[in-house]
């Protein structure tokens, strides 16, 4: 997978596109192929280290994004392979695809992440 990485604190200047190891997508979790990231200002923020949540670098930026489900885990029913989502996760959405897997219970959100169908 490939990601736009924080290398360090200091904004865009410090931005890299990388390639790096796809996580394993767990029992409640979903991978989403990412056809949209949208750039808010925490984002911003949190590359500078001016968000009130501080990340030590390396990591991937990105609150939220959109695309269609590639995988999904084998506890994970109220989602399929195909369906089209939104996801806000905080960061990890600026890969091609995140597995800042959503994890789900019971169709429901749990943690930081949201994620809703779209029919």
């Amino acid at each position: 997978m490939r990601g736009w990485v924080a290398t360090s604190s200091t904004g865009e200047d410090g931005l890299r596109i990388q390639d790096l190891p796809s996580p394993r997508c767990g029992a409640e979790q979903v991978r989403i192929a990412n056809h949209a990231a949208a750039l808010n200002f925490p984002d911003v923020l949190i590359t500078r280290g001016q968000y009130q949540m501080r990340l030590d670098p390396p990591f991937l930026p990105g609150s939220e994004c959109a695309g269609v489900v590639v995988e999904v885990g084998s506890a994970v029913e109220a989602i399929a392979v195909g369906d089209r989502v939104l996801t806000v996760s905080g960061v990890g959405a600026f890969d091609d695809l995140p597995s800042a897997c959503a994890e789900l219970h019971a169709g429901r959100t749990i943690g930081k992440t949201v994620i809703e169908v779209r029919q």
